[in-house]
């Protein structure tokens, strides 16, 4: 079984995603509402029932998107980056990549409403695979640093287990030497 790893931080697409998706659905949502509103105050019943379930229908949809948005997570772990998806009735979709695949993370910032609003795009390039791409992440300069700084800290923690399992071995291998020496063994 897998051991589950804490993740040392998780982010969310920016909210303008969110606000993007919605802006299609809230004309009609909006209208529908409006033409239903009218049609309750002119009492035109035979208009509640499909002016009803058009606004349901739109509604649902934008619950959706809410959910689409709500769902997808961009994580970093000690070892490694997700970008992870989620649906309702269609399960998770991992994308990863280990620290030691990647080869360089490119930030895309450009337009003055991303700057303004402080999120951009973010493409992993690992080796071998194809790119990792997060997008409409907040602050993606800082997000790039937040993996740096992992990707080191994982290294340098690599570099120490490496040096205290040959410490360990030249540590044993002194002893047997000792013990042969002394005519123990």
């Amino acid at each position: 079984m897998e051991q589950r790893v804490q993740p040392l931080r998780v982010w969310k697409k920016h909210w303008i995603a969110l606000a993007k998706a919605e802006a299609n659905l809230l004309p009609w949502g909006a209208g529908i509402a409006a033409l239903l509103f009218f049609a309750v105050k002119l009492h035109l019943s035979p208009l509640y029932l499909p002016l009803g379930l058009a606004l349901s229908i739109v509604l649902t949809a934008m619950a959706w998107q809410f959910l689409d948005w709500w769902n997808d997570d961009y994580v970093l772990l000690c070892d490694r980056v997700m970008n992870v998806t989620r649906l309702p009735w269609q399960g998770e979709k991992n994308i990863e990549a280990a620290f030691e695949a990647i080869q360089s993370i490119s930030v895309y910032q450009t337009g003055f409403w991303r700057r303004l609003l402080g999120y951009g795009d973010l493409v992993i390039e690992t080796a071998g695979k194809r790119a990792i791409y997060w997008q409409y992440i907040p602050h993606p300069n800082g997000v790039k640093e937040a993996i740096h700084q992992a990707q080191e800290a994982f290294i340098l923690a690599q570099k120490r287990e490496e040096q205290e399992a040959l410490y360990e071995a030249v540590r044993r291998g002194m002893e047997e030497a000792l013990l042969k020496m002394s005519g123990v063994m």
